[in-house]
Order: C-alpha cells, then sequence, then structure tokens
C-alpha cells in the first residue's frame, strides 16, 4: 500500500526505561477487574521498566465496552512526554491488514475480483517471468515480488516510482511465500485506482471514519506521537536509545545508562 507505515494504531514501538522514572497515566480499577487483567498490566509495565520497550498504551473491554485504558512509559524520552492511553504509535506492517480490508471491501461492492490483475486494474507491474499476478497473490505475498524492506521509509524518492522501480514479478507465481511489503504498496495502488480516492482518503473514510478511530490516520500529529527509538547494548554493557523521530527519519543518540 502506497503508506505501510503510519496509520496510528496503538502498537509497541520503542524501548527504554528504568523502573524509578516510568510514568503511568490511566483509569483502570484493577479490583473490579478479572484477575487476568491486572497481570497483563503488571507484564506490561515490567516491560518498559526492564528497558525492553519504551512504552506501552492498553486498553480492556467488557461486553463490547472498553472499562479500562492504562498506558506505561514514555512517549518521548528525551522531551519527557508520558504516554498516555491516547497516544498514537506508528503502527509499521499492521497496517497490511488495512489494506487487505480495503481491497475486500471494493471486492464486496463488486469493484474487483481477487483473480483480476494489477494491470486489469489500471496498474501496471513489471514481470521478468512473464507470468501473470493476480490481486489474491499479491495478498498472500505469492506473486512473487521481493519484499522491498525500504519502502515507504526511504523519503529520498516518490512512492510511486519506488514501486514502478522495485515492485518487479522477479520470481514465479504463487510457488512460494515470499513476505513483500511492495506487494502490498502494489495494492494500496490498487485501492487507488479502482476506488478513484486516494489510498488514505479511502482508508479514512470507508475504515476508520466508521469504526470511530479518530485519532488513527496517515498524517499523525507530531506533537502528541510516540517517538520511534531501540536499544542498541554496547560492548561495555551499557545502552544507547537511538531515537528514529515520529517519522523513522535519520538515527541520532539521544541518552545513555
Amino acid at each position: 500500500m502506497r503508506k505501510l507505515v503510519y496509520p496510528t494504531l496503538l502498537i509497541l514501538l520503542s524501548l527504554s526505561g528504568r523502573a524509578e522514572d516510568v510514568p503511568s497515566r490511566g483509569n483502570c480499577k484493577w479490583s473490579a477487574l478479572p484477575p487476568k487483567a491486572k497481570e497483563i498490566a503488571t507484564r506490561s509495565r515490567s516491560l518498559v521498566c526492564d528497558g525492553k520497550i519504551a512504552s506501552i498504551s492498553l486498553a480492556i473491554a467488557q461486553d463490547g465496552k472498553i472499562v479500562c485504558e492504562q498506558s506505561y512509559g514514555w512517549a518521548d524520552r528525551e522531551h519527557h512526554v508520558a504516554a498516555t492511553p491516547g497516544t498514537p504509535y506508528a503502527a509499521g506492517s499492521v497496517a497490511k491488514s488495512l489494506t487487505g480490508t480495503a481491497v475486500f471491501l471494493l471486492s464486496q461492492r463488486g469493484k474487483l475480483r481477487l483473480n483480476d490483475t494489477p494491470e486489469h486494474l489500471g496498474v501496471k507491474i513489471r514481470k521478468v517471468t512473464g507470468q501473470t499476478i493476480t490481486i489474491g497473490e499479491l495478498l498472500s505475498m505469492t506473486a512473487g515480488v521481493p519484499h522491498g524492506w525500504f519502502y515507504a521509509t526511504d523519503r529520498s524518492y516518490d512512492e510511486k516510482y519506488i514501486l514502478q522501480r522495485y515492485a518487479i514479478g522477479a520470481f514465479p507465481a504463487h510457488r512460494s511465500f515470499d513476505y513483500s511489503n511492495l506487494s502490498f504498496g502494489v495494492l494500496g495502488e490498487i485501492v487507488a485506482s479502482v476506488s478513484g480516492t486516494p489510498y488514505s482518503r479511502f482508508l479514512d473514510e470507508q475504515i476508520l471514519g466508521p469504526l470511530g478511530m479518530k485519532q488513527s490516520g496517515f498524517e499523525p500529529r507530531p506533537e502528541n506521537t510516540a517517538v520511534g527509538s531501540k536499544v542498541r547494548v554496547l560492548s561495555s554493557g551499557c545502552r544507547r536509545v537511538l531515537h528514529f523521530g515520529t517519522r523513522f527519519g535519520p538515527v541520532r543518540p539521544v541518552s545513555s545508562r
């Protein structure tokens, strides 16, 4: 899909934290909830305290209603911004499920069929094997299209250019499973082509909006979006936190311990 990353779903992202300074925000009354809920919350907080993740936001539902929301850790450790139950996180490849939902939604509306080819739907894809590639094969990652791990993280090129250059049917289709960002990039273009609507807008209007996911989208607000980080353990045993920024920009060290 065009922007694989970054609908702002609540997904674990980054790493760092110490037990003595881990903030906690929420409205949970653990005594009124099943013991398993408290167990999950305790384990979640431990992950932050142990420095395995920077923050986590969780929710517990009973009978179809949210009864508890809780967060632990820092949305932005560098600037001491605590995570809250409403903190948006970059969703990464979880966004592929949204692309799949969009494709099946268009299929249910009779706009496409899973055995259609991208070309039939107005999206060209190069093939070196000469074989036909179908929508279903792109969805199941059996189209023979390479992974393309850099897709939607390298901002130096236009996304359409990246797809035109790298989204190639390089291997025979339907012979093996190969995890592929580029396959879903092509599917995102198909969603836009078939619907006549930009991919991100289609998801906002047809999926996220109807579900009431008001804080989810493709343009997270920098002031309240969790910052991505990762911990690198040095040979000395110290940890250095590398700050990626909201949009996985250039790596820069921000703290160490």
